[in-house]
């Protein structure tokens, strides 16, 4: 779930220029009424509360627009739980969705970068005891291709910094040109 939120974050802050920017909000439209229309049949129990269209559009809305779940949770009155579970299941749509449309792209000058962080904790710090409850915990690696020209983000991975992740994010970078 991480590396699908943190890719919706890393495609929604860069800023564009004017006449990508219109492009991209035209995209982005059309992607976030395709999730509503996606979203709509998902079926649940029949002891299970379920989200309208438009408190689904609220949440998603704002978490677009950089609110924190709390806030969403507070802004919307969806409580928590159920904000993470929509924003899973946006984030494997949207996912598969740059997945298959980010194909024979024509950008011509792609800077690819690294950016560090960590999960739960440092990666010296991280003792046998949270290594058992959190499997994930300890260093994280962002690999991100930018296109220079239109600021697109074409691929991202989240994983070790590895000769192996470097060889797939390359791969996967080198599928979508």
């Amino acid at each position: 779930m991480s590396a699908t939120v943190l890719g919706l974050l890393v495609v929604g802050y860069f800023e564009f220029d004017a006449q990508p920017q219109a492009v991209l909000q035209v995209v982005f439209q059309k992607i976030f009424y395709s999730l509503l229309i996606i979203l709509a049949p998902l079926k649940h129990n029949g002891r299970m509360n379920r989200l309208t269209s438009e408190q689904r559009a609220a949440v998603i809305s704002c978490l677009i627009e950089g609110t924190s779940i709390r806030s969403t949770v507070r802004i919307t009155g969806v409580s928590k739980k159920t904000v993470m579970r929509l924003l899973l299941e946006v984030g494997t749509v949207c996912a598969d969705y740059q997945d298959e449309a980010f194909r024979n792209l024509k950008c011509e000058r792609i800077q690819v970068n690294e950016c560090w962080s960590f999960v739960y904790a440092k990666q010296k710090n991280v003792t046998p005891e949270i290594a058992a409850k959190n499997p994930g915990a300890g260093d994280a690696w962002l690999w991100a291709a930018i296109d220079a020209d239109t600021n697109l983000v074409p691929c991202w991975l989240i994983g070790p910094r590895s000769p192996e992740s470097a060889r797939d994010f390359i791969e996967d970078l080198a599928g979508r040109l």
